[in-house]
């Protein structure tokens, strides 16, 4: 049996989980690949390359004014770029050749599939060759041009338009795909349920196996060392948030700042990390600690280990790596009950969950848990208990190991 991965990239949430699972499923299972645009040069894995397959040389001319027609048509639409909700057209300039190095594995086994798959182009070519699983790390798949809702409605007729014609495309696509050909993996009950509920896909089976987190990359390191690590105060109050882009409204950056500020004189810690950080200020005496972009588990550990409560204010979301390192780092979590984060969070055991955008409830919820240290000193406990037993890598590894063979057999 030959397993092959295809992510878009290796360098987002999603291309981590994706890796994750491919070395958990490696350590038992010898055929399993992983390919992608940006995959790195070891065994095993495979980089998907972009060269013309479609233009000949004698086309060029065509292929270059078919391309400025495109640019002009996509800046015609003035206002997608204000929206700050991430969106990608189906249609790329990928075709069946780019994937001809792993046509003949068993299975395909799509993640984050944006900027890569030519929906109309490659799907149904591949679905006649290989089954397919494919786990979906957000709707994109099960939508138009978004990856999730747009914090702000939208107006704008030529956005409209663009979202209703790859809907339209992609609703094609699945009705071309028997039903026996693909099946979804859903990280998140969350996940299963938007599926189970969307028309085109409910004809297709849906598996509910969450993301793996491998507990012995991710322990937890006694907090004074970690905090001596990083220069913080061991009696400090620290709370912690990561994500990649904190200007992104989705991830509420704005809902913990809100909290903060309505609590600035407990003096709490604030401790963040990721590449684009926030142009927010906090006053005095909140102390905030921003670390960058951290770039490997090592730092990673050391971040989640240092503080008491790491704080997830996402708005929408499915199965959060975070929320898994924090936990296996043993670090109880407090996030907005929306999405998969319930899965993770269980009230009072392994952290607390606040009603969505609710600022006011946030900033009581933290600070009712940073008053009773012998209690969070339990649900770390659990946090860590939780991880290992319910995301440890060879569990995921062997519930995908038997959806394969169950496909295969069908």
């Amino acid at each position: 049996m030959k397993v092959t991965h295809i992510c878009s990239t290796q360098h987002s949430g999603a291309g981590i989980a994706a890796l994750r699972l491919f070395e958990a499923l490696r350590r038992q299972h010898d055929e399993v690949y992983f390919a992608s645009k940006d995959a790195a040069a070891e065994k095993h894995h495979i980089q998907i390359q972009y060269y013309p397959t479609h233009w000949t040389e004698k086309n060029r001319l065509l292929r270059q004014l078919t391309q400025k027609y495109s640019q002009l048509k996509r800046s015609r639409i003035q206002d997608i770029s204000s929206i700050q909700s991430f969106y990608s057209s189906c249609q790329t300039g990928y075709r069946p050749a780019h994937f001809q190095e792993f046509a003949d594995s068993d299975i395909l086994h799509f993640h984050w599939m944006a900027q890569l798959l030519d929906w109309q182009h490659c799907l149904p070519w591949m679905a006649a060759r290989a089954k397919l699983v494919w786990t979906l790390h957000d709707l994109n798949p099960l939508q138009g041009i978004w990856h999730y809702e747009p914090e702000k409605e939208i107006s704008n007729p030529q956005i409209l338009k663009w979202d209703a014609r790859t809907r339209s495309i992609k609703a094609a696509v699945f009705n071309q795909i028997p039903a026996n050909r693909l099946s979804f993996v859903a990280p998140s009950k969350w996940m299963a349920a938007k599926i189970q509920s969307t028309p085109v896909t409910q004809k297709f089976a849906v598996h509910t196996i969450a993301n793996t987190i491998d507990t012995q990359d991710f322990h937890p390191i006694d907090k004074k060392l970690a905090r001596k690590a990083l220069s913080i105060p061991t009696t400090a109050k620290v709370i912690g948030f990561i994500c990649d882009d904190m200007t992104d409204p989705r991830k509420g950056m704005r809902y913990l700042l809100s909290a903060l500020k309505s609590t600035a004189s407990e003096g709490y810690t604030l401790l963040t990390a990721g590449k684009q950080p926030s142009h927010e200020h906090l006053p005095p005496p909140i102390d905030w600690r921003h670390l960058g972009a951290l770039q490997s588990d090592a730092l990673l550990r050391l971040f989640y280990s240092a503080m008491d409560l790491f704080v997830i204010p996402s708005t929408q979301d499915n199965l959060p790596n975070t929320i898994l390192e924090a936990m296996a780092c043993g670090t109880p979590c407090v996030g907005f009950n929306v999405g998969g984060i319930p899965d993770m969070i269980h009230e009072n055991k392994t952290g607390h969950l606040v009603a969505p955008k609710d600022a006011e409830a946030l900033a009581l919820t933290l600070k009712n848990a940073l008053d009773q240290p012998q209690h969070l000193q339990a649900m770390s406990q659990q946090a860590r208990a939780y991880a290992e037993s319910e995301y440890n890598t060879t569990s995921q590894a062997n519930k995908h190991m038997a959806l394969y063979r169950k496909l295969l057999s069908q």
